[in-house]
């Protein structure tokens, strides 16, 4: 009598590769790898492509799915954009901390929950360490201090975005120079960021090189990063009114750079309204020890945070109105016998221990 083969339903098998995968891994890993592809939702989820490379054939050894939903996507772009000055992109070495989960019907993926930025600053810098050797080795390293330069500078092509906080900074030193010399600035407009930045750069450079007996000096500006280069002003169509809401944002952000996108804005986009959640330094702490502590961020004395307006606001933001109401009391009646008790007791702890509040700036005309 032949032995009978143990088979498995596909459904069967599937159930068996999740149970395993559950009781391998049944906690939040870190993993490190590249990021092939990565497309944000309109409705605020993320979704990667991760893969891992040969070190000798540069082909695909693995790959696999990875989401970063909306609620954690918000503060986790926000940390790492902070810490390295650039938005995540595809191309980039990542260090993620994922769930694992399984899938009958769409397989394997991976639910990123936290990110350490610190890993990519040093692929980062591994990759500058890189392009310096084989420049040297090409022996163009040196070339630009081969130059001769004048004694004055007088002419200067800048390549950047004009909306580049950097390009701004940059302009202002040389007009406001103390030694009152006039310097003549010429432009040559370039993607500072993104796929483009590259053939848009050296695009520039071609054009400046077609009269380079007209200028001094090149300056090549990035504009600070991804949250400086204010490039995206340019896309919105504020003829007829303009209001921003921020939900769940400024929290993640450092308060030099909400001071430099506030102001910024005010210049901008004169008449608009910027409305936004905003809790003071305690109720920061509070969430580093849940959803951002996950993030990988260990001090917060650097992000922002609104004990109250008249102090955290309005000595350094310049020609708007500012005002607030509480996250809930400001809004709501709480004093209705219809409301629960439990409501009453939250308010307290959210408008008045944790200072939440909706804030609301009036940019000036």
């Amino acid at each position: 009598m032949s032995e009978e083969i143990k088979t498995y339903t596909l459904s069967e098998l599937q159930h068996e590769i999740k149970e395993s995968i559950s009781e391998q891994f049944p906690f939040a890993v870190w993993i490190v790898a590249e990021i092939n592809t990565l497309t944000r939702h309109k409705s605020g989820h993320c979704y990667m492509e991760l893969v891992q490379k040969s070190k000798t054939s540069n082909s695909i050894i693995a790959q696999a799915r990875a989401t970063v939903w909306a609620n954690k996507f918000s503060f986790i772009s926000a940390y790492f954009e902070s810490e390295t000055d650039s938005e995540l992109a595809a191309g980039m070495n990542v260090m993620l901390q994922v769930t694992i989960t399984y899938h009958e019907v769409y397989g394997l993926s991976l639910n990123v929950i936290g990110i350490n930025p610190t890993y990519t600053i040093g692929d980062m810098e591994r990759a500058k360490k890189e392009i310096i050797a084989r420049l040297i080795n090409e022996g163009v390293f040196d070339m630009n201090k081969t130059q001769s330069f004048p004694a004055v500078v007088q002419n200067v092509a800048v390549i950047s975005s004009s909306t580049a906080a950097g390009y701004g900074d940059f302009v202002n030193h040389l007009e406001t120079n103390t030694y009152g010399y006039h310097i003549n600035i010429t432009l040559f407009e370039a993607a500072m960021q993104g796929e483009q930045t590259e053939t848009s750069v050296l695009d520039a450079l071609n054009r400046i090189g077609e009269e380079y007996e007209n200028y001094d000096a090149v300056a090549i500006i990035r504009g600070g990063g991804s949250k400086n280069d204010l490039s995206w002003f340019d896309e919105i169509n504020a003829e007829n009114g303009v209001c921003f809401i921020a939900a769940g944002v400024f929290y993640y952000f450092k308060k030099d750079d909400i001071k430099k996108l506030f102001n910024a804005m005010a210049k901008h986009f004169r008449g608009g309204r910027l409305c936004f959640d905003a809790a003071n330094e305690r109720a920061v702490k509070i969430m580093l020890k849940t959803w951002v502590k996950e993030a990988g961020i260990t001090s917060i004395a650097d992000y922002f945070s609104v004990n109250s307006i008249e102090n955290d606001i309005l000595p350094w933001l310049k020609n708007a109105a500012v005002s607030s109401k509480g996250y809930m009391l400001g809004y709501n009646d709480l004093k209705d016998r219809s409301v629960p008790s439990f409501f009453r007791v939250l308010s307290k702890i959210a408008d008045g221990f944790m200072k939440m509040q909706i804030v609301r700036i009036d940019f000036e005309r």
